[in-house]
C-alpha cells in the first residue's frame, strides 16, 4: 500500500499550516464539545499545570522542565498550550517574531 501524498509540490507553506490548523480544530471540536466549566478546570492531581484567574485574566502555569514529575495537566492547561502553540507557528511563520508566551491569554 503506497501512502498518498495529502499536499502537492504547488502547495505553500501557508496551504499546508491552514491544512493543519483545520484538522487540529475539528478534533479539538470533537474532544471538547460539552464540556462544562467545571471540567476544563478540573484537576487530575495535586500537582501539574493549570491555569488560574489573577486580577480577571487567566494565567497558564509555565513548567520550569518537561519532567513528568511536574503532574498531569488540567484541560484548561491543555487548550491553552494549543492556543498557545498555534498563536507563536502563525507569528514565526508570518508576523515579526514577536510575540512572547505572556501575551498569549
Amino acid at each position: 500500500m503506497t501512502e498518498k501524498n495529502l499536499f502537492s509540490p504547488n502547495d505553500t507553506g501557508r496551504g499546508i499550516i491552514q491544512f493543519q490548523y483545520q484538522i487540529s480544530s475539528q478534533l479539538l471540536d470533537i474532544h471538547l464539545t460539552g464540556l462544562s466549566e467545571e471540567e476544563y478546570h478540573w484537576r487530575p492531581a495535586a500537582r501539574g499545570l493549570h491555569v488560574s484567574k489573577d486580577s480577571g485574566i487567566w494565567l497558564a502555569d509555565w513548567p520550569e522542565s518537561e519532567s513528568y514529575e511536574i503532574g498531569p495537566p488540567s484541560i484548561a492547561w491543555l487548550t491553552w498550550h494549543i492556543i498557545y502553540w498555534w498563536s507563536m507557528v502563525l507569528d514565526h511563520s508570518f508576523g515579526d517574531e514577536t510575540l512572547q508566551r505572556q501575551a498569549v491569554l
